[in-house]
């Protein structure tokens, strides 16, 4: 599995801006890194959040809205709990599988927490479609969005700026929206966000690890074989708001320029 998950991320097709906003440029062919790095303890923290709020509207709209452009869902989004131990399995494959991806940003001359914190729509692209064909029956799906942290918004998506972008042939140079992975009840894998915190609101390169779970109470469990700062990235007065606005690979292939396709 950790083979296929490599050849995965060899396959992304974007790149992202200094500022952590994505990019269209090619991807070399990966390179075996040659920076040394920190094996972290593989101890799961728990993140420090509000108490649980039901998404559940913000999420029936996002789906019915992704229908209504005529656009399909990765996976039907049954409200099936998510099984913890296959979630945890996942969250496992995904951090000991980023590897290759680091390999690629440094094969560019790019700081990985820098690029990973900006990276949200290649690397969960490359998730998705890597859960889809291990864990098929998880309801994974891709998610543009919105998330705020502390209130704070870092990105300003809406329908209106989706349909915009469909219109005009993709984004062009800028995806300023997030991404991560949804499944069928509402759980939440973000692979890029803990790290977005800790590289634009602290200032400190070091990676955040991946968050998982209920939104408003989430785990994170660090990248294997990084150096991390967890606790940095979400302190106790952190706390995360996510707003789906579309689900589904096809979705964000439909905003993305053509030629990337």
């Amino acid at each position: 599995m950790l083979k296929y998950l490599r050849s995965l991320f060899s396959q992304s097709p974007k790149d992202s801006l200094a500022d952590g906003r994505t990019a269209m440029l090619p991807t070399p062919a990966p390179v075996t890194a040659s920076s040394p790095v920190v094996v972290p303890v593989p101890v799961v923290a728990h993140v420090p959040q509000a108490p649980p709020v039901p998404n559940e509207d913000h999420l029936q709209c996002a789906i019915a809205f992704t229908e209504s452009e005529g656009l399909r869902l990765d996976a039907p989004m049954l409200g099936n709990p998510t099984d913890n131990l296959q979630l945890l399995d996942i969250v496992d494959f995904i951090s000991a599988g980023l590897d290759e991806q680091f390999a690629l940003y440094r094969a560019q001359k790019f700081n990985v927490p820098m690029k990973l914190g900006g990276d949200c729509g290649n690397v969960h692209f490359l998730i998705a479609k890597s859960i889809q064909k291990i864990y098929p029956g998880l309801g994974a799906n891709f998610v543009l969005g919105n998330v705020s942290v502390d209130g704070e918004g870092g990105f300003e998506f809406s329908q209106e700026k989706f349909k915009s972008w469909r219109r005009n042939g993709g984004h062009g140079d800028i995806y300023d929206c997030h991404s991560w992975i949804t499944f069928g009840d509402g759980m939440i894998l973000d692979a890029t966000i803990a790290t977005w915190v800790n590289t634009r609101r602290y200032s400190t390169k070091a990676l955040g690890g991946i968050l998982y779970g209920i939104p408003g109470a989430l785990s994170c469990i660090p990248i294997t074989g990084e150096p991390h700062e967890p606790h940095k990235a979400i302190p106790a007065t952190t706390s995360i708001k996510y707003t789906p606005i579309a689900l589904g690979i096809e979705a964000f292939l439909s905003v993305a320029p053509k030629s990337a396709h």
